[in-house]
């Protein structure tokens, strides 16, 4: 990762600390192991809403992800769950696999991200 990246994650991490967790570092850190453990579960959800083909099962879980992205102060990833939100609301198959994709690929650097 580079500097520039590096610092942008440490200001969007401490945005997101500050904003939602009133500057609680410790509250900010008990969200994040919670959201580290229901992240797989979230992951399987969207894989089953696809293997479903139930675009409003698939959309309620993108925005989940969203709103936990958001919080932990994730910009990228909270953008591309919103992508595969927005694709799942329009039921475009092209648009939700490439979103999906952009998710998981997203997700996973997070997931592998040191701190």
């Amino acid at each position: 990762m580079s500097q520039e990246l590096a610092n942008a994650w440490v200001a969007n991490q401490q945005a997101a600390i500050d904003h939602f967790f009133m500057g609680n570092h410790a509250l900010y850190m008990a969200f994040k192991t919670a959201c580290l453990g229901q992240f797989p579960r979230d992951v399987q959800a969207i894989e089953s809403a696809l293997q479903s083909r139930d675009d409003e099962a698939l959309r309620r879980a993108a925005h989940n992800l969203k709103g936990a992205l958001n919080m932990l102060g994730c910009k990228s990833q909270a953008h591309a769950a919103l992508q595969l939100e927005l694709a799942a609301c329009a039921g475009e198959a092209q648009a939700i696999e490439l979103a999906k994709h952009r998710l998981l690929a997203d997700l996973q650097d997070f997931l592998t991200r040191p701190d």
